[in-house]
């Protein structure tokens, strides 16, 4: 069960590269503000965790695992917090605009 893990986030990886070359492929001329701009270094760095956690599960135990697994989560929290900033910046730029 082991070995299926790597290419199940390989795939994972691919798969979510994929979606932002169309996303961003598709919807360039609209995405030029900054929230925009946050959701889309959010959709780059979820593939990039992808690839660690690939990297880390692997290795052929924990510890060597470790390194890996941490970067991992590291670029989650970061690809979460671009998209919580990038919802408060939507948030006031909808409220700044007079809509409710």
């Amino acid at each position: 069960m082991r070995d299926y893990l790597p290419p199940l986030f390989q795939l994972g990886a691919g798969i979510g590269f994929f979606l932002f070359l169309i996303v961003n492929l598709m919807t360039r001329a609209a995405l030029r503000d900054l929230p925009s701009k946050l959701f889309g270094g959010a959709m780059v760095l979820i593939p990039v965790g992808f690839v660690l956690v690939s990297e880390g599960v692997d290795e052929s135990s924990l510890g060597a695992a470790a390194p890996m697994l941490i970067s991992a989560g590291s670029v989650f929290l970061l690809a979460s917090v671009l998209v919580g900033i990038g919802l408060i910046k939507a948030a006031r730029n909808v409220t700044a605009a007079g809509t409710p």
